[in-house]
């Protein structure tokens, strides 16, 4: 049986922040519609499809610091030491 996406997974879209530290701060990807959503489950809410938690990356990049300040943005502070 097919995938159906129901277009419910569009309102926990997660807000747009540097693709180095997404699964970090605990969002997920749904392959299937191609966004990153906030939830808590490891499954869509609309399909139950299962996210991905995890970068498919193959390289091992090293760790970039990250802080989310008091109006919610996020800043990164980058590892001198990281060459990729």
């Amino acid at each position: 049986m097919g995938r159906t996406c129901k277009g419910i997974c569009i309102r926990y879209k997660a807000e747009p922040v540097p693709n180095s530290i997404r699964y970090e701060i605990g969002q997920k990807h749904y392959t299937f519609c191609g966004l990153f959503l906030k939830v808590d489950e490891t499954r869509c809410v609309c399909c139950k499809a299962v996210l991905r938690t995890k970068s498919r990356g193959k390289k091992k990049n090293q760790e970039d610091s990250f802080e989310i300040n008091s109006t919610g943005k996020v800043e990164i502070k980058k590892n001198p030491f990281n060459y990729y």
